[in-house]
């Protein structure tokens, strides 16, 4: 009869970290409840690398709920009442609405058949990047690469194309490398500079505004795009020698019809929602004495509006959201759950309870004295830019954001606010490995790019980054935030 074990080994070794953690007492200059919150956070981090990310964010909230300086109502409070949660649950139903309209898709093709994508196959390249980039702004990565993989493998079948083809395999890590870039570029239903950005606040109380961010990651980003494109022309030099022009004719089934009624109003509702993130901050500033002054209610409170109302307008017979829908297939419950844990964690790490925090700025201090402020930066912009690049984006966002707050806090000099946006930004990239994400996993899986392609092409992409973001993006953003 086989043996089975009821709790797996990893799993056990994950129980086992945060075990001796909370039987150990207080030790090196921490108390009890110290203790036990860096051996749940500790042993939450091994199991999210090695197990999951969905139950060890719950057993994180069960753990910090028992110590006593936190409490159960504290716990709730950080992390299922907080507003980045909510942001990232009313987000994620918003942008599958608007998923689900034939808008998306006109957009690509109008790209790729404009009169600047017929005059050579590099402008096509370009111009099919360059969409991917612009739907990104606004999309989750994994719904846009999901959503745009069918018109690539239609136009891959257009462009007769085989699997294996440099062509083909360009175009296809194109549309992961530029999913996940402009995931960095705004925290529009974009999770991972969220989380940078509640870490940021839960640490620090610093609150960095959308429009802000995006003053410093959108030139950053497009610099990016330019140099990534480029050095990938000169470096690999594909052959493009099956290229051909694409006209509308190709995609008639996508303009057969002209836009729904019900898909004009989805779209003019996330329009809405889009420019209450944006617009408020820079109308404040002009503007002080502005009747309405939507910053005070927050980033869940434009996508929370609207949900309800597309949840409420009845377009054709039935309503423009249907909810129970969204939230089943529309809303990443592993992301959200995860984003709990990583909120809760990082209120506890600075309850001035608990203390946590001062051991962690008292020891980074020790072991950065005498060093570079340039070099801790680039350091972390390095490691941040490494462990996306092959392991999760959400994992590394969180560990590296966690540990380059308190440095910066301990060096007194260093702009905290810029650098954790930063890093915010480049743990969006990574896509050397089939392991980053979803989408490079789909992607090396799909026969048109494998993985010595997908690293080979993902490895230019991360020296980039880590120039830009070292050189450009970490100077820009210090200069106004």
């Amino acid at each position: 009869m086989e043996n089975k074990r009821f709790i797996d080994g990893k799993t056990l070794v994950g129980l086992a970290i945060i075990a001796v953690f909370w039987f150990s007492g207080s030790w090196g200059g921490m108390s009890a409840d110290a203790v036990k919150v860096a051996g749940t956070f500790l042993g939450t981090l091994f199991l999210w690398l090695t197990v999951d990310i969905s139950w060890p964010s719950l057993l994180s909230l069960a753990l910090l709920a028992l110590i006593p300086a936190i409490g159960p109502d504290t716990v709730f409070t950080s992390s299922f009442g907080n507003s980045t949660f909510l942001f990232l649950l009313f987000t994620f139903i918003v942008t599958y609405t608007l998923s689900q309209t034939s808008m998306i898709k006109r957009i690509a093709v109008l790209f790729v058949t404009n009169r600047f994508a017929q005059r050579g196959p590099w402008s096509f390249t370009v111009s099919f990047f360059a969409v991917i980039l612009l739907l990104g702004l606004f999309l989750s990565p994994t719904i846009l690469f999901f959503l745009l993989l069918p018109i690539l493998e239609e136009i891959l079948q257009l462009l007769k194309l085989q699997k294996g083809e440099e062509f083909a395999g360009l175009l296809m890590v194109g549309l992961v490398a530029f999913t996940c870039l402009a995931a960095g570029m705004t925290p529009i239903a974009h999770v991972y500079p969220v989380i940078a950005l509640g870490i940021l606040k839960s640490l620090t109380q610093i609150t960095v505004g959308n429009f802000a961010y995006m003053k410093f990651a959108v030139p950053a980003g497009l610099l990016i795009f330019v140099l990534v494109i480029l050095a990938w022309k000169l470096l690999f030099k594909p052959d493009m020698s099956k290229f051909k022009r694409l006209t509308k004719n190709d995609f008639a089934d996508v303009f057969a019809q002209r836009l729904t009624r019900r898909e004009k109003w989805v779209i003019g509702i996330f329009i809405v929602v889009v420019l209450a993130w944006i617009l408020p901050e820079p109308l404040k500033t002009l503007w002080p004495g502005i009747p309405v002054d939507l910053t005070k209610y927050g980033n869940a409170f434009p996508p929370l509006v609207g949900t309800v109302v597309l949840a409420v307008l009845n377009i054709e017979g039935r309503p423009l959201l249907n909810l129970k829908e969204a939230l089943g297939q529309g809303v990443s419950w592993p992301t959200l759950l995860m984003s709990t844990g990583t909120l809760a964690l990082g209120a506890a790490l600075t309850n001035p309870k608990v203390g946590l925090l001062k051991v962690v700025q008292f020891g980074m201090g020790s072991l950065i004295k005498g060093q570079s402020l340039a070099l801790i930066v680039v350091l972390f912009i390095v490691w941040a830019a490494l462990e996306s690049s092959f392991s999760s984006h959400i994992m590394t966002v969180q560990v590296v954001v966690s540990l380059a707050v308190p440095t910066a806090l301990a060096t007194g000099k260093l702009n905290v606010a810029a650098l954790a946006c930063v890093l915010g930004m480049v743990a969006s990239t990574g896509i050397a490995a089939p392991s980053a994400m979803p989408a490079t996993a789909a992607a090396s899986g799909s026969g048109w790019i494998n993985t010595a392609g997908l690293m080979k092409y993902g490895l230019v992409l991360l020296v980039v980054v880590i120039l830009v973001m070292s050189v450009v993006a970490y100077p820009l953003a210090a200069s106004f935030l």
